[in-house]
């Protein structure tokens, strides 16, 4: 806890306004509105002391670097070259935000406008904001766009990540829209009841799917997309930014709006955040995409100029005429993407993918050569995969963490779902090298 004023201040402030305490200056506020609590004594801690105590707390993290990381899930580890760092540290990178009068920061919105472009030469798709605070607001907003175009029922897939269906979840709360869960099959959409849904729904409806999905596994993107023309929905799809590099991109199957967490393009774990929201959309929802949207110009002399264009904030118009109450963005973040994808380039982006799919099934090969674990689908996945274990599951992840392993995260725990029961998902990036795979193999062999 932090109090910013000692007695002796807080004494001169009642004096200066004639009040004698501080319950009386808060007699406006009625009593029902109050918290009663007991008075607690604080113990006043000399920066010194401060410093070291919260040293003391940061010791108990326990950090990817340190441990043999199978963790996905959302967020994952992936190779970020260090020449990043630096280029982001730069003084007029580091401190510049987009200013009021937004023109007159040409650095920040040319890097907004390169952003931009990679991300549209990624999907596939026409149009791409400037970026939003993370996967799961951009999804959101996603929806939203289709809700305002007055599409009342939203097809969900159960493999969406459990993470952005709880923010979508509380963006709509109360709103007059319908959500159908889309249940799965072998770990993939069931495409028979989607079909079963598109029929019910034909005119009215817009499907919202994830590939790879939560389980890691490659949905039939083709299929799915020709299902929802078929029956005149509307396509939002959720991506992993680093599968594009090796699997069809949105734009290439007919996708209406295409998100993505853009935390695997050059940003770090970090204990959960910041991440980095991507939202494209084909050229039709232009005008009504939340947030920056960064363009490119010529002025009277001929000079190039980089401008803030269909900026539909609450910031700028009556809130009531707003795209969204979204006013910012991961500009920062956003500027660490575009320097690792120009960094990487097509090609080095393909080894990222390949690497990652190629070790990711060399384990999951190895991992069902031992007698504790069993396959759940026969589906293809890309570089996370989940798998049945046989031996109770936090006993294995325990057991793996004082080995410096972790082995991946409990499906059971993050989703209550009864048939997840001692599922494990795992991720294998670039990163892993066989060492470290054949190892974890092995102590599984010894200690199971």
């Amino acid at each position: 806890m932090f109090i910013p004023h000692s007695e002796e201040e807080i004494k001169e402030m009642l004096s200066y306004l004639g009040l004698k305490s501080l319950d009386e200056l808060f007699l406006s506020i009625p009593d029902d509105l109050k918290t009663k609590s007991e008075e607690e004594k604080i113990k006043v801690l000399k920066e010194l002391d401060v410093r070291k105590e919260l040293k003391k707390i940061s010791c108990e993290n326990k950090p990817i670097s340190s441990y043999i990381s199978f963790l996905g899930g959302g967020i994952y580890d992936h190779y970020i070259p260090a020449c990043i760092d630096q280029i982001v540290l730069r003084s007029e990178y580091y401190t510049a935000y987009t200013p009021y009068q937004p023109e007159v920061s040409q650095g920040t919105l040319q890097a907004m406008f390169e952003f931009q472009s990679l991300i549209c030469d990624l999907f596939k798709m026409d149009v791409s904001t400037a970026s939003h605070y993370d996967g799961a607001t951009a999804l959101a907003e996603a929806i939203y766009i289709l809700k305002k175009r007055g599409y009342k029922n939203c097809l969900i897939s159960s493999g969406l990540s459990p993470f952005c269906w709880e923010v979508v979840k509380t963006y709509f709360l109360g709103q007059d829209i319908n959500f159908i869960k889309i249940p799965l099959k072998q770990f993939v959409l069931d495409i028979d009841y989607l079909e079963k849904k598109a029929k019910e729904f034909e005119n009215d409806f817009f499907l919202v799917f994830q590939t790879p999905n939560f389980f890691g596994f490659i949905e039939d993107s083709n299929t799915i997309s020709q299902i929802v023309k078929k029956y005149n929905g509307k396509l939002i799809v959720s991506c992993d930014p680093i599968s594009l590099a090796i699997l069809k991109p949105p734009g290439d199957y007919d996708a209406d709006l295409a998100t993505a967490e853009g935390q695997s393009l050059g940003l770090y774990p970090s204990l959960g955040g910041p991440l980095l929201g991507i939202l494209t959309s084909k050229k039709e929802y232009i005008r009504e995409l939340p947030g920056r949207i960064c363009g490119k110009t010529i002025d009277k002399e001929g000079k190039v100029g980089y401008v803030t264009v269909l900026q539909t904030r609450e910031q700028h118009i009556r809130r009531e005429k707003a795209t969204s109450n979204i006013c910012t963005n991961q500009q920062l973040c956003a500027l660490r993407a575009a320097i690792y994808l120009s960094l990487m380039g097509k090609e080095g982006l393909k080894k990222v993918a390949n690497f990652s799919f190629q070790k990711s099934h060399y384990l999951y090969e190895n991992l069902l050569s031992l007698p504790i674990f069993e396959k759940v689908s026969d589906k293809p996945f890309f570089k996370e995969f989940t798998i049945k274990s046989k031996v109770p599951i936090k006993e294995l992840i325990n057991k793996c963490e004082k080995e410096r392993i972790y082995a991946g995260i409990d499906l059971y725990e993050i989703t209550k779902d009864e048939s997840l029961k001692d599922t494990l998902l795992i991720c294998v990036t670039e990163k892993r090298k066989k060492e470290e795979m054949d190892y974890f193999v092995e102590f599984l062999k010894r200690s199971f």
